[in-house]
């Protein structure tokens, strides 16, 4: 793997992408507490509860050859060969509905824990060789089956482990042939019962190939199977076919177990210590099939997890019919859909990865706010996104979900207005659609009307960062703020969340801008750094976000919601006092003058017990709108409900 290669595995496997695999796997899965994993060890399984993928497996996404032929043989574009980031996104992709169909339809615990001949390792070895092709070829054939959308990536993963496994010669006998003779056979001289227990060992992998071939590889050409074998191929043949469409999760291992019954001849008879000489046809099996670890009969949770696999009926296979016919796939239409998904996640993760810290400064004067501020410096932070917060983000979401849920479905009714809507098709009206003067009856005009709708808004939430928010207070700012994210966010309403605070002795006013109003998905965790020390210089404060929401936002409404626990209060030096009554008045006078360009403003007072009214009280000194709230299950209602009053 060569360093670039290596850098854009490293943008790909971030938390965000991984999120996004676990929660695909999770709605395909319907398993709600399914966790997916991302690893670089060679291997995808899963324990029917947990998934572990492999994005880099086997280099292939970096491997330009196998991936363009890959391409040509399900007539697709060049896209996966010639962009590393949107062939790891197919990769990852593939193996991730593979596993989740093992969750779905096969049973955990393995029925071949139940099997008293694997007790044996080489027999268990043979039983899960066998268990891994049928049940491989049923996953694909249940998915070609019952679900629309996933031929596409289960051919990719299948077609491009073909031409990875065997690109010269373009059939798997050649990966049997690397694999017939192991080293450690070939330089020392064995007795006659090795060699005997060697051949069979290698007719034991010649037989499995040609049903690996048969059952996964329908476009190769099968080979006629050798004399040593052909009877057991002839006898066990229909067994596999059967199995591998088989339905019912209770007797498809039943056909493995049949089969292993009739090749009972072939298996040589080996010590569990002298196992370690065959490793390799583990190997063998893992490059032809995919990792056996699912299908190994080895626990892979710390508990081990028990499911019913999902009765099916099988209607086709992934590449043929049942009677054996190829099937033509058109999968362009598909490709095109997915790609564009691709692309804009593509475009999220290096957005992500280029992400870093940013600074800015002002002074009171630059922002012409009164002449008290003309010598404070404010700095403005905006931090990269922090991942360590995402567990406790994660939370306190789930401790309000129903409540956000709840918001979301009346979320029109909450927030409505009076907005302009424009009709078109009109013979005369308010103006002309220069694109439809063509139109033979001249319906080119337009008209503007007057609808109820939710209304072009951008919000800025100011939040008060001074020692007197400490303890409860935070927490409920916190919570507050993350439940109007994520009302916000799913309704498409445009708002940014900056933290402010003045430094005791100090000219200077700190704001951390933690959510953006072009955010990217994982600023949102930035909201757990929301803390509470020093004062606020809030008059100031107001000049800067009413110059930053009208550079950052075009929205025909604008709002800034200033959530607060008292009065203003900060003192740069000995000669500066911004204390009641001084700091209210310059506030108060600050917020009118906003209000007089058409930027509505809202005070949030964030009472720390019910029945306590002096924050609101001190903060209708300063606003005309004021909200109290001690419980943040009613913020969101009574914050929306007052939003749209606004624009009635």
């Amino acid at each position: 793997m060569q360093k670039q290669d290596k850098e854009i595995l490293k943008i790909f496997q971030t938390e965000d992408n991984r999120k996004i695999e676990e929660d695909f796997a999770s709605m395909l899965s319907e398993h709600s507490n399914l966790r997916l994993f991302f690893i670089n060890e060679n291997r995808a399984y899963t324990d029917g509860k947990n998934i572990v993928v492999d994005p880099a497996n086997d280099e292939l996404f970096c491997d330009d050859i196998a991936l363009k032929q890959t391409e040509e043989y399900l007539g697709l574009p060049t896209s996966f060969s010639t962009d590393r980031f949107i062939a790891l996104k197919m990769i990852t992709r593939a193996q991730n509905i593979h596993e989740s169909l093992h969750i779905i339809y096969t049973n955990f615990p393995l029925e071949l824990l139940k099997d008293p001949r694997g007790k044996n390792k080489f027999n268990q070895m043979v039983l899960s060789s066998i268990s891994n092709v049928i049940e491989d070829c049923f996953i694909e054939a249940v998915g070609a089956s019952e679900f629309d959308n996933m031929s596409f990536f289960l051919a990719f993963g299948r077609v491009s482990r073909l031409f990875l496994t065997t690109p010269a010669k373009g059939t798997i006998q050649r990966k049997f042939e690397e694999f017939s003779k192991p080293e450690e056979t070939k330089k020392v001289k064995i007795s006659k019962e090795e060699m005997e227990t060697q051949r069979k060992v290698s007719l034991i992998m010649e037989f499995i190939d040609y049903f690996v071939t048969m059952l996964l590889y329908p476009m190769v050409k099968l080979e006629e199977p050798s004399k040593d074998i052909k009877e057991y191929v002839e006898k066990t043949k229909n067994l596999w076919l059967e199995g591998s469409v088989c339905g019912d999760p209770d007797k498809r291992y039943g056909y493995t177990s049949q089969i292993f019954d009739i090749i009972e001849p072939l298996i040589p008879k080996i010590d569990d210590e002298d196992i370690e000489k065959y490793k390799y046809i583990k190997k063998f099996i893992s490059a032809l099939v995919g990792d056996e670890k699912t299908h190994s009969g080895k626990k892979m949770s710390i508990n081990q997890f028990e499911s019913k696999g999902r009765k099916a009926v099988i209607t086709r296979k992934l590449f043929t019919d049942l009677n054996g016919n190829k099937i033509d796939d058109n999968y362009l239409n598909q490709y095109i859909y997915e790609l564009e998904k691709f692309e804009k996640e593509k475009k999220q993760s290096i957005r992500q990865n280029m992400q870093s810290t940013q600074y800015w400064e002002y002074t009171g004067g630059e922002l012409k706010a009164s002449a008290m501020h003309n010598d404070i410096k404010i700095k403005v932070k905006y931090p990269k996104p922090n991942l360590n917060m995402k567990k406790a983000y994660d939370n306190i979401y789930n401790r309000y979900k129903l409540n956000i849920n709840s918001y979301n479905a009346k979320f029109t009714q909450m927030l409505k207005g009076v907005v302009d809507c424009r009709e078109d098709k009109y013979i005369f009206g308010n103006g002309i659609e220069s694109k439809k003067l063509g139109d033979l009856k001249k319906r080119y005009w337009y008209r503007n009307i007057q609808g109820v709708d939710v209304p072009d808004v951008a919000i800025l939430f100011l939040i008060d960062g001074s020692g007197s928010m400490e303890g409860i207070k935070n927490e409920n700012a916190i919570k507050s703020s993350i439940i109007l994210h994520e009302v916000l966010a799913k309704n498409g309403i445009e708002h940014a969340i900056v933290e402010h605070r003045a430094i005791f002795g100090k000219p200077l006013v700190k704001h951390k801008i933690l959510v953006d109003f072009n955010y990217t998905k994982n600023d949102k965790y930035n909201i757990l750094l929301l803390n509470a020390n020093e004062g606020t210089r809030e008059g100031l404060s107001l000049a800067w976000a009413s110059k930053y929401i009208k550079e950052h936002s075009h929205a025909e409404h604008k709002v800034i919601i200033c959530i607060s626990d008292g009065y203003p209060c900060h003192q740069a030096d000995f000669t500066d006092d911004y204390t009641p009554p001084v700091s209210i008045k310059d506030t108060h006078n600050a917020a009118r003058k906003i209000e007089k360009e058409g930027i509505g403003i809202i005070g949030v007072a964030l009472e720390e017990y019910t029945g306590d009214t002096e924050c609101y009280e001190a903060l209708k000194e300063i606003y005309d709108r004021v909200i109290e709230v001690d419980d943040m299950k009613h913020l969101t209602t009574q914050l929306l409900n007052l939003v749209s009053k606004l624009f009635i």
